[in-house]
């Protein structure tokens, strides 16, 4: 009796420690759901003594991939000649390209980044300055190398040549600084393998590169703004291509989920567009390294054209090729292909523990494209959490369920050069994680249990009696639940155009058209189903109880909607007391339609059993 006494108590103590380590955490941050790392304040400086600045070496890169982006890198070294420490410098973007200009970035030598800020300040009228700061001052007599990274869309121009495309492009040479420059001073254009047609006007070509360097100019150095370059300060370049053309991803549409169980899932819609004026057969895209069960479908099936290369050159990402002529047609000028994309990744590279804490450090930006995206939607879910404690970049909406958190970025105009990493904190739900394994042992445990009982009474019983067959009205059956079925369809199609509605994928205009058709023919169908309803009610007093059953599922289901579109328009005109209520209610009334749902689908499927 002792033993037995210590056991309920060190059962009881276990049960109490569980719970509360379970239920604590979710008091700790009530004020916020979550709090953003400081970053420090920056002050914007000024072009003083930016004559007794001098650019050592200049080497700017123009990538042009000929899909619609033209990706410019200036790695500057920088000389302080005057007397004092300087904290930044200044580069001019052309205001006739600033609205073209989707990204900008700097970084040190090191590969660290620096605060680079938009100035709003115009010099010689048609140069918008950005600033850029050191990461430590520098001092007179000093150098510093930093990399100035920019993306534009729009500055390629597309004509049709032949069975080719033309592609042009109409640019400054070097950067448009406020510094001489002096020293090595070389501009490098890369073009996509296969080009062809190549035109410039005075660069060394080789294979896809053309080379302009300031020896082949009669100057040795730079003014400011390149001003003594005359003539020489843009160029023109322009080729050929068979296979490549203006390429727009108009809508992508990613969910990243972060499951307590080790896997983070990522599932993307995609819709691409052929803007140019040739066909295209092929396109690919970038996904991290790590990523396993990779497969791309649309409303067909799975794309059999598919296929996953490594990069030797980046050891980060692999590449997804997706080939349309396989199992596909190809992409005619002007005409747009949607697909969803989908691939794991394992939690624990991009994860660190802290007891019941855990952080996360990610880029929203998983799935990389050489196009421009248009608009972009990013929802990280993290399930089994309890709520989260830090996170370095807000996101624009937040959101929660039961056990789990949402938070969802919103970007458009997103260049492949673009990186959004977060980390976030937060905290798991320890008893939420322990409760699915053993709710699972318990239903099975519960299923074998029936087993053996069943087997059990067979073996009593010897043979077991056989069923004697009844004169069932098979046809009325087959056709009430045909009806049914069709029925039950035309609601969840109604329910899926709600939530599409609310994510702009349907204007209200299609909404309404589609919801007035469904509604007219679930009408139909209630008149139609009528006679094989009494039919039934008449056959035998089991389809009578199964008939009046749905009746009344039915009349709750409809009661469920009414009670979900009132609660919307008591919290559209701030009737209700917070969100969270909100929140809590519609969930209640979404689980209870779910539950109706499943109980229909049930009582259809014991009718469907009687042909059988």
């Amino acid at each position: 009796m002792p033993n037995k006494k210590k056991f309920y108590v060190l059962l009881s103590i276990f049960i109490t420690t569980f719970i509360l380590s379970s239920v604590i955490p979710r008091f700790l941050n009530k004020s916020s759901p979550f709090s953003v790392y400081n970053e420090p304040l920056h002050l914007s400086g000024n072009l003083e003594g930016a004559s007794d600045i001098t650019i050592a070496n200049i080497n700017r890169t123009i990538s042009i991939n000929g899909y619609g982006l033209v990706n410019i890198e200036d790695n500057l070294t920088i000389r302080n000649d005057f007397e004092n420490p300087v904290s930044s410098i200044f580069m001019g973007i052309p205001t006739n390209i600033l609205e073209d200009l989707i990204y900008y970035k700097a970084k040190g030598s090191g590969g660290n980044t620096l605060l680079a800020e938009d100035t709003g300040l115009l010099m010689d009228t048609d140069k918008n300055m950005i600033e850029i700061y050191f990461d430590s001052p520098l001092l007179p007599g000093q150098r510093k190398t930093i990399i100035f990274s920019q993306s534009y869309k729009d500055l390629l121009k597309y004509e049709p040549s032949g069975s080719q495309q033309k592609i042009s492009y109409s640019g400054l040479i070097y950067p448009s600084i406020p510094y001489k420059g002096q020293g090595s001073i070389i501009a490098v254009i890369e073009l996509p393998i296969g080009a062809g047609s190549i035109e410039d006007d005075w660069g060394t070509t080789q294979a896809n590169h053309i080379t302009f360097s300031i020896e082949d100019l009669p100057q040795t150095y730079i003014e400011p703004f390149l001003e003594n370059l005359g003539d020489n300060r843009t160029i023109d370049v322009s080729m050929a291509h068979s296979s490549i053309t203006n390429l727009e991803i108009q809508e992508s549409t990613r969910q990243i989920t972060i499951s307590p169980w080790g896997t983070i899932r990522v599932e993307e819609d995609i819709r691409i567009k052929n803007l140019g004026s040739i066909s295209v057969q092929r396109f690919n895209l970038r996904i991290p390294d790590p990523a396993i069960n990779v497969e791309t479908k649309d409303n067909l099936g799975n794309i059999e054209g598919t296929t996953v290369t490594e990069l030797p050159n980046n050891p980060k990402s692999k590449q997804v090729n997706l080939d349309l002529s396989n199992n596909r047609v190809t992409m005619q000028p002007n005409s747009s292909f949607q697909f969803t994309l989908r691939y794991q990744l394992n939690l624990g590279i991009y994860l660190n523990f802290d007891w019941f804490r855990q952080s996360v450090q990610l880029d929203v930006i998983m799935t990389n494209f050489d196009y421009l995206v248009k608009n972009q939607l990013t929802q990280i879910r993290i399930e089994g959490s309890l709520n989260i404690d830090q996170i370095s970049d807000l996101p624009d909406i937040y959101d929660e369920t039961i056990n789990s958190q949402i938070l969802i970025f919103e970007s458009d105009y997103v260049s492949n050069l673009e990186e959004r990493e977060i980390l976030l904190t937060y905290t798991i739900d320890i008893f939420e994680m322990l409760m699915r394994p053993i709710i699972l042992l318990l239903v099975i445990a519960g299923v074998c249990s029936a087993l053996i009982v069943i087997i059990k009474k067979r073996k009593e019983l010897g043979i077991l009696p056989k069923i004697e067959k009844e004169q069932l009205p098979l046809r009325e059956i087959r056709e009430f639940c045909s009806l049914y079925e069709q029925k039950n369809a035309l609601t969840l199609e109604i329910r899926q155009a709600e939530e599409e509605l609310k994510r702009r994928k349907l204007t209200k205009k299609q909404y309404r058209n589609l919801v007035d058709k469904n509604e007219s023919r679930i009408k139909q169908i209630d008149e139609e189903i009528k006679p094989f309803k009494k039919e039934l009610m008449e056959a035998s007093q089991t389809f009578e109880n199964i008939v009046q059953k749905l009746d009344v599922l039915e009349a709750e289901r409809q009661t469920v909607e009414d009670g979900l579109k009132l609660l919307d328009s008591r919290y559209r005109k701030g009737k209700l007391p917070s969100r969270s209520a909100y929140v809590k209610l519609t969930n209640d009334f979404l689980k209870r339609r779910k539950k109706i749902d499943r109980t229909i689908s049930r009582f259809i499927q014991q009718l469907r059993s009687y042909l059988l």
